[in-house]
């Protein structure tokens, strides 16, 4: 029987006693209960959840769930029209579906334990008795949001008791780059695994992962020249990040058959441990002279697990033979076989909404930014697509002529990084399925453990401006920001160096102290010390020293000095770790010197269990610090990490290192760096992301403009989101000095109102020559802000730049911030604003308010913006500084003093 408790008071919840049923087609447990305008009820076999702005139901089917209804409230459009499934999620093999029980059907009110925004949390516990499984399907009703997440829990009855263990399977080589080439004629002469080779113009680039960084690792390999082409070549390992850099072969002439009759050798050296820091080490065989690069096996030796190995009996017998004392055989790579790529699996489905529409839209975003600066390599990609299958996008969005539906993957997932499971979209005649749970089966316990969630979120109109709106605020209602926990200005001591030790260096308690007056001075909020300043990199370390305690030559009395000063500036601290790092170890940091911010880099994510684990130690740490403490992730990389839709309740992400003088791939170019931001900023909230603020007059200018543009410029860059100095900032000259301090000045004046505002991309598509830039919109107001860049080889001093959620005619009372002007002005017949930037490399930063709110946005747009708070500003302003601001303008009302 059902038990109903209905709320006294709607802004408390009503808790649901558990109820269990039988199979079959019965009724469900009754439950209701409300938070503000949310609520959760059911009635006969459906259950209803509603925000008050979205509502979806459910069937109990006696298998499972069944979406049956999603019903927008604001404009009472019902957006199921297909057939919905006999269960929302995948269970058994083939086509009948396993019958099921409903065990208990609960709702109560939860944060999830802080990180996230108060919600009703419905949960379904469903058993499976042929297979002893049980899922939990539950829901987080946000109060008054544009959507829900759905997240599915499983656990298996008879396993053993506790949480499974990991499922690693043993290191793996892979192929970046290089082709297989066979060379028939060699057979006659050698083997197969030496006539054929992988062979590369520039050179042949390959991946070893699934390492343990604390462990030896031994490369060996296999070369020749069967042609006597004149091959010189040499061997270099790298870390994942290019930053950390071991020749293993100096360069040597190939052994050559045709003329000299050189068999092909064998090589076997150590893998340096500076190069393995996340459990991956690049090998990259460069070609210093012949017609190409030529490889033709590459193995590994090291103790623990193997791998899964495709070898010759007779060659594996071989390779053992050839081990260093004390390993085994862990990976082997026929470089000459094809190499077939892992591709994507789609995975069981997660969730399923039967609807279907006219146009489909997928967005993905890359990871990699360490190597994808450049102008063939975009940020997000966005693409309308057909029915079907999208393994790319973390986005699918369904849309019509009265409005959309967003289906979100919230999981590690980039287009270029399949991740664990992440699974993808399969649109089809009865509706969408989203697939990869993440957990597989292998690993069920007897505790539950979850799988990848979804984002089900809803917006009236199928335009730009209200799709990438309602994406945002949902987010921020997932990953709520708190301005003075997650708002910060930081400097990272890691940037300037030219190479590894040097970057190293600048963690030294000496270097440290120095800079920390310097942070203070520019007026930012704290210091971050990066790698260097742990045990671990000492080379000469003993084994009583804790790899993750200050090293006493740098730090004599631990992190007390730094601590001291700290206070004394009115300094927050930050530190960087491996992701590896123990938790005991980042408890202690925190204990023992109060860091706030944590930068945990390195991470290798290659199956459930190393995903569910560094997770739960990030919460962990949070937690702790009883939320104060926040966790930095980073996309620098192509490893699979942690993307941009998963684990910021943790706190922010590290977008992209950029550094003045090498490795070139992330020597840092304006016009790049802005366009990054810009895509960022069209389906993401950018200020979850820490954004890297450059001294553009140390970058090499063999490889980048940057020398050519203002301190104003660098530092804007980052003001869209969280801007991080990444460099030594007591570098910077008296006159740099003085006018980022300016900038810094009037944005902290305004931080907050950035920040409870969402940012949108304005303007074209920056390609060193364009207008582009960025509006803050607050729903709420009538006021927003503005940040314009003209690029520098822009030859127009006006542009006419159109802004968003605002209708042409609109008239706006605006301020420079950085000129220190004010005036009126009203937007042209596109609700565009004319702007004059005078220089080219100029930036405009200023607030707007609407001060004809009969001329703010239509009513189409009204169901998603309150209708006294619609407007969201433009400007048009006049001639500007090389940095911006207002000085005169051909047709404004210049009003000195206007707010």
């Amino acid at each position: 029987m059902g038990v109903l408790l209905e709320s006294m008071n709607i802004q408390a919840i009503a808790l649901m006693i558990v109820v269990s049923v039988g199979a079959g087609f019965g009724a469900v447990p009754e439950i209701s209960g409300s938070l503000g305008p949310a609520r959760v009820h059911s009635s006969g076999n459906r259950i209803t959840a509603s925000t008050g702005t979205v509502e979806r139901s459910w069937l109990w089917t006696g298998h499972g769930l069944a979406t049956v209804s999603v019903v927008d409230q604001r404009t009472g459009r019902e957006w199921v029209n297909g057939d919905p499934a006999g269960c929302d999620w995948e269970e058994g093999e083939g086509s009948e579906l396993p019958a099921a029980e409903l065990v208990s059907l609960t709702a109560e009110r939860s944060d999830d334990d802080g990180f996230t925004s108060e919600h009703l949390r419905v949960r379904a516990d469903v058993r499976y008795p042929a297979s002893g499984r049980v899922v939990r399907h539950e829901t987080w009703v946000y109060p008054g949001s544009e959507g829900m997440r759905t997240q599915l829990w499983m656990k298996q009855e008879d396993a053993a008791g506790g949480t499974a263990g990991g499922e690693v399977g043993g290191p793996g080589i892979s192929v970046v780059s290089g082709r297989p080439v066979m060379v028939r004629a060699a057979l006659d002469v050698a083997p197969v695994w030496h006539a054929r080779s992988l062979q590369g113009q520039k050179g042949i680039t390959l991946r070893f992962e699934g390492l343990d960084p604390s462990r030896t690792y031994h490369l060996g390999f296999s070369w020749w020249d069967y042609g006597n082409g004149g091959r010189r070549q040499r061997v270099v390992a790298t870390s994942i990040d290019g930053e950390a850099r071991s020749l293993l072969v100096k360069p040597q002439v190939l052994p050559g058959w045709k003329e000299d009759h050189r068999r092909a050798e064998s090589l076997v050296v150590e893998i340096p441990r500076q190069v393995n820091l996340d459990g991956s080490t690049t090998i990259i065989v460069d070609r210093l002279m012949g017609p190409s690069a030529v490889l033709c096996e590459a193995w590994l030796y090291g103790s623990g697990r193997a791998g899964r190995l495709e070898i010759d009996a007779g060659r594996k017998r071989e390779l053992e033979g050839m081990a260093p004392e004390g390993c085994s055989l862990l990976a082997y790579l026929d470089g000459g076989s094809e190499q077939k790529p892992a591709g994507r699996k789609s995975g069981k489905r997660t969730d399923f909404l039967p609807v279907r529409a006219p146009e489909l839209r997928a967005i993905g975003y890359f990871n990699d930014t360490q190597n994808r600066h450049r102008p063939d390599t975009h940020l997000v990609r966005d693409e309308v697509v057909g029915p079907g299958s999208v393994d790319w996008a973390n986005i699918l969005c369904l849309e019509n002529g009265r409005g959309g539906v967003a289906l979100v993957k919230e999981s590690h997932k980039c287009v270029n990084q399949a991740g664990v499971d992440t699974g993808g979209f399969e649109a089809g005649a009865g509706g969408v399925a989203v697939t990869g749970r993440g957990l597989p089966e292998s690993q069920l316990a007897a505790d539950w453990r979850w799988c990848w969630a979804t984002w089900m979120v809803l917006y009236p109109e199928a335009s730009d401006d209200l799709r990438e709106l309602a994406l945002k605020r949902f987010d921020r209602t997932r990953y709520p920001m708190v301005p003075g926990r997650d708002a910060y200005l930081k400097a990272n001591t890691w940037g300037s160096g030219i190479n590894q030790p040097e970057s190293m260096a600048r963690a030294s308690e000496d270097e440290v102290l120095a800079e920390m007056d310097s942070v203070a001075d520019l007026g930012l909020d704290a210091i971050q010390i990066d790698d260097g300043w742990q045990n671990g990199r000492k080379k000469d370390r003993s084994r009583e020293e804790r790899e993750w305690q200050p090293r006493a030559d740098w730090y004599p009395q631990g992190w007390s000095r730094v601590v001291e000063r700290a206070d004394k500036l009115d300094l927050d601290l930050g530190v960087w770790f491996a992701a590896r790092a123990p938790l005991e170890d980042l408890v202690s940091a925190y204990d023992g010197a109060g860091f706030t911010t944590f930068k945990l880099d390195f991470a290798s994510l290659r199956d459930f269990s190393s995903v569910e684990q560094y997770l739960a130690k990030g919460r962990s740490l949070v937690a702790h610090s009883g939320h104060k403490a926040r966790v930095n992730w980073d996309v620098t990389e192509n490893a699979a990490r942690f993307g941009y839709f998963w684990a910021r309740e943790c706190g922010s992400v590290w977008l992209a290192n950029r550094k003045p003088m090498k490795p070139e791939s992330v020597v840092p170019r304006p016009w790049l760096m802005l366009r990054e931001v810009w895509e960022l900023a069209r389906y993401l909230n950018p200020q979850k992301f820490e954004l890297p603020v450059s001294n553009f007059r140390m970058v090499n200018q063999k490889v980048s403009d940057a020398h050519l543009y203002s301190d104003t410029y660098a530092v804007a860059l980052g003001l869209p989101g969280l801007p991080v100095f990444f460099q030594t900032t007591r570098l910077l000259e008296p006159g740099q000095r003085a006018e980022v301090k300016e900038v810094l000045k009037s944005y902290r004046a305004v931080r907050d109102d950035l920040f409870g505002s969402y940012v949108f991309p304005v303007g074209s598509e920056p390609d060193n020559a364009s207008w582009a830039g960025f509006q803050w919109v607050d729903p709420d107001s009538g006021s927003g802000y503005l940040l314009v860049f003209r690029e520098r080889l822009n030859e127009e001093a006006e542009a006419s730049m159109p802004l968003r959620f605002l209708k042409a005619g609109t008239r706006l009372a605006l301020d420079d911030l950085l000129g220190g002007t004010s005036g009126r002005v009203s937007l042209d017949s596109n609700a565009a604003l004319p702007l004059v930037i005078g220089k080219p490399g100029g930036v405009f930063f200023g607030r707007y308010r609407v001060v004809d709110r009969e001329s703010r946005a239509d009513d189409r747009n009204s169901a998603e913006i309150p209708t006294d708070a619609q407007g969201n500003p433009g400007s048009r302003a006049a001639e500007t500084r090389a940095h911006g601001g207002p000085l005169a303008g051909s047709n404004d009302e210049l009003e000195p003093g206007t707010n």
